[in-house]
């Protein structure tokens, strides 16, 4: 570890600092703290330093940056769903920002994280397969 410590014949306090540090078992571990000259003479003969044990503190502030991260770039892509969306009122494709047509499903997927899964509706199965559905007498 390397601290510029800039030492004023005053004695005056250094800045706190952080540092990451390498226990006998290989985990790595952050302090802070300061290191303060001791004079005599007016020249310093020692270093008295007071470091604290910040670990906890350092991983729960990269898993809030992550965490941030992750959210813009959730926010960006759902803000690019909002506003009006020109659709065909025939096929339902959407017209993109660059004026070509794609499908719903490929333009939605590729705005956000939802997945689609296909189906037929029933009213759609009678139109297209009416062998298969029996008509049901309306009332």
């Amino acid at each position: 570890m390397r601290i510029n410590f800039q030492l004023s014949h005053e004695g005056a306090k250094s800045e706190p600092t952080e540092a990451t540090f390498v226990a006998k078992d290989e985990q790595k571990f952050f302090v802070e703290g300061r290191c303060n000259p001791k004079l005599e003479d007016g020249k310093p003969v020692e270093l008295l330093g007071i470091f604290r044990n910040i670990t906890e503190r350092k991983l729960l502030q990269d898993e809030k940056e992550q965490l941030i991260a992750d959210l813009k770039e959730a926010l960006s892509k759902v803000q690019a769903l909002e506003g009006i969306l020109p659709i065909c009122a025939s096929c339902k494709m959407i017209r993109d920002e660059n004026g070509g047509w794609t499908q719903i499903e490929a333009y939605i997927r590729e705005r956000s994280s939802a997945q689609f899964s296909h189906g037929i509706c029933p009213g759609c199965a009678k139109k297209l397969y009416p062998d298969l559905y029996p008509k049901i007498d309306q009332e």
